[in-house]
């Protein structure tokens, strides 16, 4: 048995076929999709990523949490302050 999926198979397929548009174009940095279509379960990226994601970043800042709300204190500054760390120390980036 299938397990139910969140959007329809035609949604799914609508995303692929974007997503290979944009990789085609040649104009996002394959490290930042990379992160950007990691599990929020768990996942992982290598400081050069964090960078990359930092400079695309800039000095934009908001208050939105971006995280589960039982986590709500985990705001855009503080993954920004984990990314900073991660490119200082040249660590990888690790979530679980």
């Amino acid at each position: 048995m299938e397990a139910p999926l969140c959007h329809s198979k035609e949604w799914y397929e609508a995303f692929d076929k974007e997503t290979e548009r944009l990789l085609n174009e040649e104009h996002l940095d394959i490290k930042i999709l990379d992160f950007c279509l990691k599990s929020d379960v768990e996942g992982s990226i290598n400081y050069g990523a964090c960078k990359n994601i930092l400079k695309a970043i800039g000095d934009y800042t908001n208050n939105v949490a971006y995280t589960y709300v039982a986590y709500a204190h985990h705001d855009w500054d503080r993954l920004k302050a984990i990314l900073q760390d991660c490119v200082d120390t040249k660590s990888k980036m690790i979530w679980y």
